[in-house]
């Protein structure tokens, strides 16, 4: 499961990409914005950060963090009578 908090207006959590590739899940919108969700690749050597859109990343997360993310950004920004996430 992956240790969501809120950081302004965004819900970040860190992920471990398939190929062991450190990343950051960034949300802050519904699942329908397309830039309602992000993943934010770390680099290796201190290079500058990557963005992708969530939709790009998908196929190199777990299914069990897919459904995580799905189910947050759902709880958080979404309008499915779902409980709110509560967050640190």
């Amino acid at each position: 499961m992956i240790k969501w908090q809120k950081q302004g207006e965004a819900v970040v959590g860190p992920v471990v990409l398939g190929d062991g590739q450190p990343a950051t899940v960034v949300l802050v919108g519904t699942r329908q914005n397309p830039k309602g969700a992000a993943i934010v690749l770390t680099p290796e050597d201190n290079g500058p950060l990557k963005t992708t859109p969530l939709n790009d990343a998908l196929g190199r997360l777990d299914p069990a963090q897919v459904i995580d993310i799905v189910c947050v950004q759902e709880r958080i920004f979404g309008n499915s009578g779902l409980p709110p996430a509560e967050l640190p």
